[in-house]
């Protein structure tokens, strides 16, 4: 799944000072352990990690930041320290190193001769296991840049005597040490080969210790081959590793075909060594070929078809390498062989274009792209295989073919860039001039509309070096408005999907020579993807492609779209619906500038709902194609699809829908009684949608609307029986029919997902349809917040219909609050918020009521203000500094409760609250709302325990919030979760400690006595609340007796025995005949 880039991109090395610290930090102590070196070494990963894709920006830092570990470390090889600290500081350089890559590192390492022996030294100490794999690393990799210093070696060997070297000596020891780390599974091994590489390809090494390495390593390769067992497996592993090391380092130069002239260059005298008869370049096609090679170049074209990525791109490798050293004529077939792979398992076809990709394997494709790259790249793919290879290629870029409920090939599309890339940068400009117009467009499909991020940067990245190649300003042969699109679809702006997708690849559409490509990969290929985003996002983009060029999409996609809206296959049903109801909005908005352009679809489009196969609707993937529906007739709503109803209704009132309507709303109907929530979402942007387009908002037409039988019908038949029944009671046990969810003894006709669904729906009718019947849907609403038997246990419904009560005074407005419901109705609708707002109901998923208080908490920002407005225009008072006062207070006590996700929420809603203007009188003093103002409105993070309750516990000064304020955070002192009630309890006995124990002439604010008074008062809250909170306030006031509370009385003297008594009394009332074992345990502890 992509994020957002655009935030993460990083232009320089911001935490420099932080890791320079750190460093300094472990290197300052000697007597550091595992625990305190632990979360310095996390520290530093993150933040380099976070330069991962990136490294390049560390490279001004690199040296200091090298240097600031090795220093210390090199003390420490010296002394032959082993301590945390110094191994912590090999870690640090492991880090530097798995982030930069250890060429570029190692180079910061030092590296004078006197280095040597102490660095082997202290190699030769490092205690054995995995925890120490990091410093035997790095140990390996500074010895292998050491070993070459240009000085004979043996010269510097302390244990080199009258000019012959010793049994064990400098070199035997590297050797041996090399030969011991081969095995290892870490990442020893690869230290091991780059060091046996850089010791036995020295002039002075070579002669002597070269041939008897390779000797055993065949002799240990063909032992291996007779006994196959874990540890040989690993060691044959570190010497083909090692030898590849060597061979790389001896044929690094390109223009010698010969192994032994290279090694010329590292011996003096290489009489030891056989070397093979001299190759004469001008005869090769001459030389004899030898079988084995055959043998190898047929096990790399099986190479290119594993199933493991790193073995393709080793034989693409492998191939391209001995291409370069074969005759032409060989290295041609290699390149047809190569190419034959595009055609395995392939279905003929005539039209390359249109060939089935289903039977094909994703690995051979992507290793025989991985071939072609390395191919082109050292230019042995003549130019005369580019009409063979091109469209092959080019189907590469976009292959993704379709497994089950997913696709593959985003490996092959990104090797399909590699190749393009490999192209600009190999072939002249005049050899490609026939290709590019094509590759560009693919290239920029690839850039701008690719699911992969990956993908799209590395089409950005291959495109970008074709314009920079061939030129992007009118050149001959170069890429049509290259400059341009390279400035808008950069490594940056790709990086978003969204983005890309919806911006990037609509600004690129401007330009007609990329136009097509792009819509008809959005209509082909991206509306029938796997993925349900991409098929959203093809119908979106599509949308805003339709102002572009209306004629194509009318005359090449909309016609392709309407016969696969009733396709079988579900996802291309779903992505098919969607695209057309976003054409046919973006059509409207085209057609109401440009009336002369006819509806020549619509009767095709018209029929695509009434004619639906039920089958569809009712089997398995039904929740997608009743989500696409229920968009389609959202769109169709919106762009005013012609009908006898809705053009007549206004001059002659029509009784009846349209055919076509009626299937909508019985589409509509059936969706809001759907199980998926998200169907049930969808199906409320129609009802919106649809009742606009049905009853047009028009102030003199209310009569006809109120009067008009479908709409009657719609909203008593359905939305009102299906929230009214709600409260009928019976003292009958339910009939459950079929297809029904159970209910419960004393209800009638409780079907949960049908009441969610028009509770949900009930607020986003439109504004005409509540003007005509607000009264009779808001009380349905707060009826059903307020049910409690007959389905009260539907926290879905109740938290439905709060939503829905907000959404209708959002939709009607502060002007016409009081034309459509009288003050007592909104008076009673504000009560169902609060009483909302005390819904604690449970059930077997925990505490449900959380979420119908979450969305009383976000209703009162918007409530208040609206009804503000509304006094001020009508005179009606809906809402009195009381009603405020006693908002104000609810939202301070959920904002210290015990839950994350809903003290987040409350207190977002009371920040929100309290930024409402200064003339709404929200009923507390101004000290007291400047005070809570200013602790909530700096940036407070509400999901962090540490920084809320410092912050809230203050505020138990105010008399005016004390009570709601405890109601609260007893429960997050009394609770369960750690870090929790370490800061509450922190807080508030910092608070209770701070208190003077009675009042004085210079303190006459809140006092211990008064504090106390007000705590046992919770012991007599209502029945409800205190079955609540009794575990957790016997918490608390073992807390406070804890915390010597009670001692503070007995030492200053005062009458404490009242007060003291009182709460006794009300500990011992409370456990009282409890059964609970849980109060029971709580109150001994008290």
């Amino acid at each position: 799944m992509d994020t957002n880039e655009f935030s993460n991109d990083r232009s320089h090395f911001d935490e420099k000072d932080e890791v320079l610290h750190l460093i300094a930090e472990l290197a300052s102590s000697r007597s550091g352990t595992r625990e305190s070196t632990e979360p310095v070494l996390r520290r530093i990963r993150s933040i380099l990690e976070r330069y991962q894709e990136q490294p390049a920006l560390l490279d001004p830092h690199l040296e200091s930041l090298t240097s600031a570990a090795v220093k210390p470390l090199r003390i420490a090889v010296d002394l032959l320290s082993f301590d945390e600290n110094s191994f912590a500081l090999f870690n640090v350089i492991n880090i530097l190193c798995s982030v930069r890559g250890w060429k570029t590192i190692i180079r910061f390492l030092t590296h004078e001769a006197s280095d040597l022996e102490p660095v082997l030294a202290y190699l030769l100490k490092v205690p054995s296991g995995n925890m120490f794999w990091e410093v035997r690393y790095v140990a390996l990799l500074w010895l292998s840049l050491i070993v070459m210093i240009p000085f004979d070696i043996n010269k510097i060997d302390s244990t080199f005597q009258n000019d012959s070297p010793q049994k064990n000596g400098l070199v035997e020891t590297l050797l041996s040490q090399g030969k011991f780390f081969l095995p290892f599974t870490g990442k020893e091994y690869e230290g091991a080969s780059i060091l046996l590489t850089r010791l036995l390809t020295r002039r002075d090494t070579v002669d002597s210790y070269l041939r008897p390495f390779l000797d055993w390593s065949i002799a240990e390769s063909l032992r291996i081959h007779l006994d196959v067992s874990t540890s040989n497996v690993f060691l044959l592993r570190g010497i083909l590793y090692s030898l590849c090391t060597i061979y790389n380092w001896l044929l690094g130069d390109p223009g010698s075909r010969s192994l032994a002239a290279n090694l010329v260059k590292y011996s003096a005298s290489s009489a030891n060594i056989e070397r093979p008869t001299a190759v004469d370049v001008s005869n090769e096609d001459d030389d004899e070929i030898p079988e084995e090679i055959e043998e190898i170049i047929q096990l790399m074209l099986e190479g290119l078809r594993n199933k493991d990525t790193i073995v393709r791109w080793s034989a693409a490798k492998g191939l391209g390498r001995i291409s370069g050293r074969l005759p032409q004529d060989f290295a041609t077939e290699i390149v047809s062989s190569v190419v034959e792979l595009f055609q395995e398992d392939l279905v003929s076809s005539e039209n390359l274009e249109a060939v089935d990709l289903s039977a094909v394997s994703d690995a051979t494709w992507h290793g025989a792209c991985l071939a072609i790259a390395e191919l082109a790249r050292r230019g042995l793919l003549l130019p005369e295989w580019l009409e063979k290879v091109i469209p092959w290629i080019s189907l590469a870029l976009l292959f993704d073919v379709r497994r089950g409920s997913h696709s593959i090939g985003s490996h092959v599309r990104d090797a399909g860039n590699y190749v393009c890339w490999s192209f600009f940068r190999a072939y002249d400009p005049t050899l490609l001039v026939p290709h590019i117009p094509h590759l560009a467009r693919r290239l920029v499909v690839s850039a701008t509309l690719d699911r992969e991020v990956n993908v799209r940067r590395a089409a950005s990245a291959a495109f970008q070096e074709g314009v920079g190649r061939l030129g992007g300003s009118g050149e001959y042969g170069a890429i049509s408005n290259g400059i341009d699109i390279v400035t808008i679809a950069d490594y940056f702006s790709v990086g978003n999907r969204s983005h890309s997708v919806l911006e990037v690849s609509v600004s690129v559409s401007k330009y007609e020579f990329y136009r097509n490509d792009i819509m008809l990969h959005c209509a082909k290929a991206m509306s029938v993807h796997w993925d349900k985003t991409m098929r959203t996002l093809a119908s979106q983009a599509l949308h805003k492609l339709t102002f572009l060029d209306l004629n194509f999409v009318l005359s090449k996609i909309l016609p392709d779209l309407i016969p696969k809206a009733k396709s079988p296959d579900l996802i291309v049903r779903h992505g098919s619906c969607l695209a057309i109801g976003e054409i046919c909005l973006a059509w409207y908005n085209i057609r109401s500038s440009e009336s002369s352009n006819p509806w020549w679809t619509e009767k095709p489009i018209t029929r695509i709902v009434p004619e639906y196969p039920q089958t569809f609707l009712e089997s398995f993937g039904s929740d997608l194609t009743r989500s696409a529906l229920c968009r389609l007739i959202s769109c169709l709503s919106a762009a005013h699809w012609p009908s006898n109803y809705t053009q007549h209704f206004q001059s002659v009132p029509q009784s009846s829908f349209d055919d076509f309507i009626v299937s909508w709303w019985h589409i509509v109907h059936s969706s809001l009684e759907n199980r998926d929530e998200s169907v049930q979402a969808d199906a409320c942007d129609a009802v919106n949608a649809l009742s606009e387009y049905c009853w047009p908002f028009e102030g003199s037409q209310n009569d006809i609307i109120r009067n008009s039988a479908p709409l009657q019908e719609i909203i008593s038949k359905r939305f009102c029986q299906k929230l009214i029944l709600v409260m009928a009671t019976s003292s009958e046990p339910t009939t459950v029919s079929a297809g029904k969810v159970g209910g419960r003894v004393g209800s009638v006709m409780i079907d949960r997902f049908p009441r969610r669904g028009y509770a949900l729906a009930a607020g986003r009718l439109s504004v005409s349809v509540i003007h005509a019947f607000g009264e009779t849907i808001l009380n349905s609403l707060i009826d059903l917040v307020r049910s409690i038997e007959g389905g009260g246990e539907d926290a879905e419904a109740r938290r439905n219909a709060v939503t829905s009560i907000v959404q209708l005074y959002m939709t009607v407005g502060p002007a016409a609050v009081g034309k459509v419901f009288s003050e007592e109705l909104v008076s009673k609708s504000i009560e169902a918020l609060f009483f909302g707002m005390e819904d604690y109901s449970a059930d077997s998923r925990g505490d449900v009521g959380a979420w119908i208080r979450e969305a009383c908490f976000r209703a009162w920002p918007i409530i208040l203000p609206l009804l503000f407005s509304a006094c001020q225009r009508d005179g009606v008072r809906y809402m009195v500094p009381a009603i405020n006062a006693r908002v104000v207070k609810q939202l301070v006590r959920h904002s210290v409760e015990k839950i994350d996700r809903v003290r987040e929420t409350a207190g977002i809603a009371l920040s929100a609250v309290l930024d409402l203007p200064e003339d709404l009188d929200l009923g507390v003093s101004a000290e007291c709302r400047y005070f809570v103002k200013s602790a909530v409105s700096n940036g407070l993070n509400w999901l962090n325990t540490a920084e809320v309750y410092p912050a809230m516990v203050p505020l138990l000064k105010f008399d005016e919030l004390r009570h709601e304020m405890l109601i609260g955070l007893v429960v997050s002192v009394g609770g369960i979760s750690e870090s929790l009630v370490r800061y509450s309890t922190s807080s508030f006995v910092q608070f209770v400690n701070s208190l003077p124990v009675e009042s004085t002439s210079a303190n006459a604010g809140l006092t211990l006595q008064s504090f106390l008074v007000d705590f046992t008062s919770l012991y007599r809250e209502l029945r409800h609340i205190r079955d609540r909170i009794s575990v957790s306030l016997l918490e608390t006031t073992d807390v406070l007796v804890g915390c010597g509370v009670l001692a503070k009385f007995v030492s200053s003297g005062s009458a404490w025995h009242g007060v003291a008594s009182e709460l006794v009394d009300a500990v011992k009332a409370e456990a009282f005949k409890s059964r609970d074992v849980k109060k029971l345990l709580a109150a001994m502890k008290v």
